[in-house]
């Protein structure tokens, strides 16, 4: 802080101080704050500022962290939603071919009796297999015999009939 040396040897003599030596103070005082304080200020602000922006670069390195991490359970999220989709799918397909099979073997059996095949209860939709491949009363007595399936023809279904 300025101090006036003339003023305080005027001030130590009891004698008062001239106006101009007062503003010679003044003048003093005000590039003191001037210089000094404002300097300090703005260094003061620069630190602060400087403070802020690693805070805020931390800050946005820490959001880019997260929505990598976020992006990445999001990816997991969906690959887990496909993964459930696809074994239900599989669930679905395999009940659904179980009871086709179970089916077939029903519409066999009865297939089977009615056109007279002693083993017709264990066929197991071969009967149905060997209608669907034959175009004709041959050959599918051959496709029968291919299932390994033995037939006894009714009378109605003998050779006239």
């Amino acid at each position: 802080m300025p101090q006036l040396v003339s003023v305080k040897k005027l001030l130590s003599k009891n004698l008062t101080v001239a106006p101009e030596d007062l503003a010679d103070y003044y003048q003093q005082v005000a590039e003191y704050i001037r210089d000094t304080i404002a300097a300090k200020v703005e260094s003061a602000v620069q630190a602060e500022k400087s403070r802020i922006v690693q805070r805020e670069q931390a800050v946005r390195a820490k959001e880019s962290q997260l929505n990598g991490q976020e992006a990445e359970l999001q990816e997991w999220h969906e690959t887990l939603n496909t993964r459930e989709n696809r074994l239900k799918n599989h669930d679905d397909v395999y009940a659904e071919n179980t009871r086709l099979k179970q089916r077939l073997e029903t519409v066999g059996m009865h297939v089977g009796s009615i056109l007279g095949i002693q083993n017709a209860s264990m066929n197991r939709g071969k009967v149905l297999r060997a209608v669907e491949s034959a175009s004709s009363m041959a050959t599918f007595q051959k496709a029968l015999a291919e299932q390994k399936l033995s037939q006894e023809v009714n009378r109605r279904n003998g050779p006239g009939g």
